[in-house]
């Protein structure tokens, strides 16, 4: 089994899938802010559960190590962990020697690592968007120091967190279908736009008529 209700009994259900994804943004984000890239999340889903929503966060961890890190930000939601547990091996009588196998290869993630595949169909941003103007940096590759530049808090001066970027890479921009590679120089990462598949180039702002 590989989901789990976090730090509750019962899961956390909302009236409708706008406040349901509302509140999981707004919840993540905390997440980031409290305890940082630990999770290794890599999105979620809104689902029907009755009449109301509940909400599935998958994230890039085994069971045991999700429900280790996991915070109080994400109580009530279900957690899946995507990765399954070693097994534990027990001592065995000798046997010949067999052809080796070939080894299974593991997800690994480096720190400040985000992946997130696109997801059809674009969809536009708002001229002046901070979305619009990440995704302009994304075409060409930024680091967190370039978004910084764009990502300015309302009074205008503050910079965002490292945390609340990556938050905005990995939901936000994949909100309007766009999907986010990470290249490291170094242990400096770099983050690439990924546009879906028969697509050419990102769509530009809405313009008012």
């Amino acid at each position: 089994m590989t989901q789990f209700i976090a730090h509750a009994n019962e899961p956390r259900t909302f009236a409708d899938k706008k406040g349901a994804t509302k509140a999981i943004k707004r919840d993540l984000g905390k997440h980031f802010e409290t305890h940082g890239d630990i999770l290794y999340d890599t999105g979620f889903d809104v689902k029907p559960a009755g009449d109301r929503f509940g909400v599935i966060v998958y994230c890039d961890l085994t069971t045991k190590k999700a429900k280790k890190l996991v915070g109080l930000e994400l109580s009530g939601y279900v957690i899946e962990a995507e990765l399954t547990e070693e097994p534990v091996k027990k001592a065995a009588p000798k046997k010949p020697a067999a052809a080796p196998k070939a080894d299974t290869p593991k997800k690994t993630r480096r720190k400040g690592q985000v992946a997130v595949e696109p997801q059809a169909p674009l969809i536009q941003c708002r001229a002046g968007s901070k979305q619009q103007a990440i995704i302009d940096m994304l075409a060409n590759g930024a680091t967190l120091d370039m978004l910084r530049t764009v990502c300015i808090k309302r009074d205008g001066v503050t910079p965002w967190d490292d945390n609340s970027i990556r938050s905005a890479l990995y939901y936000d921009i994949k909100d309007k279908g766009y999907g986010v590679r990470t290249e490291f120089n170094d242990d400096e990462p770099t983050y690439f736009l990924v546009l879906p598949e028969g697509v050419e180039e990102a769509m530009g702002p809405k313009v008012k008529s």
